[in-house]
C-alpha cells in the first residue's frame, strides 16, 4: 500500500497556489490546495482488504482463545453501541470464561465504555462499511523549521496552519498577513509544506494510511503479546 501511495505521491497530485487580497494595510495571503488527480481506485481495493485482515486476525485471536476456554462454537469479537440485555450475556457467559486480561481488553474497548473514536470501533466501523470506497485526498500545511527561519528574515504579522479534514478538491491549509509592500516577496518564497493522506468516503474521514499503519502496528506489537501471555498463564 505504502509503495503504491508513494508512486501515486511522485506524479505530484495537488498544486498550492497563493492568493492574495487587502487587509487594511496588510496583505492577506491565502494558499489553496487543490487535487489535480485523485488516487487510483487500487488504492481503495488494497486498502480494504487491509482491514478486512486486520478486522479477521482480532476476530480469529478471540475465537481462537475462546475455543481454550469453552466459549460457544460461534463466539466472536463483537462490539456493542450500548450496555443492552445482548452485552450482558456476552459478558456474562461468554467473557466470564476468558482469562482477566483478555476479557477486560474486550470490556474496555466497547465503543459504549469509552470514546467511539476508538481504534476498535473505527476498525469495525470500516469493516462493516463498504471496504472498498474510493478514497480521496486530504491535506494540512505544516510548520517546519524553513518556516521559522522564513518569519525572521520578513514581517510577518500572522500566520496560521489549517488542518484539513474535509474531502474538498480545493481547500486552504494556510494565510498569512503581512506587510502589503512585502507581498510579492512572500508570494515567491514562502512554500507551505503539505503533508497529505488518503480519507475513505464513510462519516468519519479517516485517514486511510495512518490508520491501517497504525491499527497494524498496535496489532503486532500489543494485542498478539497480550493473547500470547494471557493464554499460556491463565490470567
Amino acid at each position: 500500500l505504502r509503495t503504491m501511495v508513494d508512486e501515486y505521491v511522485s506524479t505530484n497530485p495537488i498544486d498550492i497556489t497563493p492568493e492574495t487580497s487587502p487587509l487594511a494595510d496588510l496583505a492577506h495571503i491565502t494558499y489553496v490546495m487543490t487535487v489535480k488527480t485523485q488516487p487510483p481506485k487500487t488504492v481503495a481495493f488494497l486498502s480494504g482488504d487491509i482491514v478486512h485482515d486486520i478486522r479477521s486476525t482480532l476476530d480469529n485471536l478471540v475465537w481462537g482463545g475462546g475455543q481454550e476456554y469453552g466459549c460457544e462454537e460461534r463466539f466472536a469479537l463483537t462490539f456493542f453501541n450500548k450496555p443492552s440485555e445482548n452485552w450482558r450475556q456476552y459478558k456474562n457467559r461468554q467473557l466470564a470464561l476468558l482469562p482477566n486480561t483478555i476479557s477486560q481488553w474486550i470490556e474496555r474497548n466497547q465503543p459504549f465504555s469509552k470514546n467511539r473514536l476508538g481504534l476498535y470501533h473505527r476498525l469495525n466501523e470500516l469493516w462493516n462499511d463498504d471496504k472498498h470506497k474510493h478514497p480521496v485526498v486530504i491535506a494540512s500545511a505544516s510548520r517546519t523549521n524553513a518556516t521559522r527561519v522564513w518569519e525572521q528574515a520578513v514581517p510577518v504579522d500572522r500566520i496560521v496552519f489549517h488542518h484539513v479534514t474535509g474531502r474538498r478538491e480545493r481547500q486552504v491549509i494556510a494565510e498569512v498577513d503581512v506587510p502589503w509592500n512585502d507581498r510579492g516577496d512572500v508570494e515567491m518564497s514562502f512554500k507551505p509544506q503539505a503533508v497529505f493522506d488518503f480519507v475513505d468516503i464513510t462519516g468519519h474521514g479517516e485517514p486511510v494510511v495512518r490508520f491501517l499503519s497504525h491499527a497494524s502496528s498496535h496489532l503486532r506489537d500489543f494485542v498478539l503479546p497480550m493473547f500470547e501471555e494471557s493464554l499460556a498463564s491463565g490470567k
